[in-house]
């Protein structure tokens, strides 16, 4: 079993067109001319699989630093010099006031959920959970083609009933997609693609016994992986039909192989930023000052050389 599912530094082209047809390479986005790829070619740049360490330990973190304005401006600045060096644009870091809060349930967010993966753009049944949307006719399709857009709010990457409200675990950076890979065995080594024909490509076979099955792709356990390591993602809860975001907690969050992560979380009491810069991997985080938040950013930390990895995280309406 392979230890990561991401390509990094320069492997930057890979098979999002198996989901949303072939897209030109371009800096910051990980597409690739399918057309002139064999998909053993594509396996090469795309385990399925993905190792999730069992070494897991326990931390409370400490009191986290308040993010300065300068440091508050460089990282949007940032985001949006990569979205516009992107074929994909991002939603990006917003300061927008939150709904009043309504306390309600808490739930955990694992990328595992059936119903979830469900409405991701072809069940993520190559990995990849590509920023989704409606069309007029209600089929899923990619972002460029629904009728809003991300900007709008419309559209998701990873989207999860969480009570009565809704997580959203969206790509910001422009990349336009992270990562869900297979934790269950069977999927390593390759034993064959399926495609089913509902217009979303092959995803990967599951090996049953001596058989090669096409795999409930929506079924199927996941876990996230960053597409590089320094790729960074929004958390929000909104209610559903809504796209005013809610306040929020979130206070434990699971974090596995590959890089540290920094966690950025957008007090409502303050409208500051407050953030732990090197939350270790393979650690389950207990984050009591991160309550009563607008918004969270997670990215790896600053000069991480390899991806990032979260297992699961609880939201708190």
């Amino acid at each position: 079993m392979r230890s990561t599912m991401l390509g990094h530094g320069g492997r930057l082209c890979a098979v999002l067109s198996l989901i949303s047809g072939a897209v030109a390479c371009g800096a910051g986005n990980d597409s690739a001319d399918i057309a002139s790829s064999t998909e053993q070619e594509l396996v090469t740049e795309q385990p399925a699989t993905v190792a999730v360490s069992k070494a897991q330990r326990d931390a409370a973190a400490p009191a986290p630093r308040r993010v300065t304005a300068a440091e508050v401006k460089q990282m949007q600045q940032g985001l949006l010099a990569q979205q516009s060096a992107s074929a994909v644009s991002g939603a990006g870091p917003s300061l927008a006031a939150a709904a009043a809060r309504v306390p309600g349930g808490t739930c955990t967010v694992n990328f595992s959920n059936s119903a979830a993966l469900g409405f991701v753009l072809g069940q993520a049944r190559s990995t990849f959970a590509s920023i989704t949307g409606v069309n007029a006719a209600g089929k899923l399709v990619p972002c460029a083609q629904a009728t809003g857009n991300q900007a709008a709010g419309t559209c998701w990457t990873y989207r999860q009933t969480c009570v009565s409200r809704l997580g959203y675990v969206d790509d910001v950076t422009g990349i336009g997609h992270f990562h869900l890979g297979f934790t269950a065995p069977g999927f390593e080594p390759i034993c064959n693609f399926f495609d089913p024909g509902d217009g979303y490509g092959s995803g990967y076979g599951k090996k049953v016994g001596s058989s090669c099955v096409q795999p409930n792709w929506a079924a199927e356990p996941r876990v996230f992986g960053s597409h590089v390591p320094n790729q960074w993602i929004q958390i929000q809860m909104r209610q559903p039909g809504s796209l005013n975001n809610i306040i929020f907690d979130l206070k434990r969050i699971r974090v596995g192989n590959g890089a540290k992560i920094q966690f950025w979380f957008l007090s409502a009491a303050t409208n500051s930023w407050f953030a732990w810069d090197h939350l270790t991997a393979n650690t389950n985080w207990t984050l009591a000052a991160s309550h009563d938040v607008k918004q969270v950013q997670i990215s790896g930390e600053t000069g991480a050389s390899t991806s990032f990895q979260l297992i699961d995280f609880d939201l708190t309406e």
